[in-house]
């Protein structure tokens, strides 16, 4: 159920501070959160969110930079 509602924050905003999930479970809840478990499952539903570090890592739009930034250093060096 906190888990619920983590993810579902997470969901909205991946920025949110670890502080504001502890705040809103404590005005929903009346129980306290320590930062560090609070902390653990944001980046537990980061990882459900995105599937994964691996997979999220994978599906990086810009994964083509490293290929192109080695077509550029070759180019400048033939420029020389």
């Amino acid at each position: 159920m906190i888990a619920d509602i983590i993810l579902s924050m997470v969901k909205v905003d991946s920025r949110t501070v670890v502080s504001v999930l502890i705040a809103n479970i404590r005005s929903k809840f009346n129980y306290t959160h320590s930062y560090r478990n609070a902390w653990i499952a944001k980046q537990k539903a980061l990882e459900i969110i995105h599937n994964g570090w691996d997979a999220s890592y994978n599906e990086d739009s810009n994964r083509r930079i490293l290929p192109i930034a080695f077509t550029i250093t070759l180019r400048e060096k033939v420029d020389d």
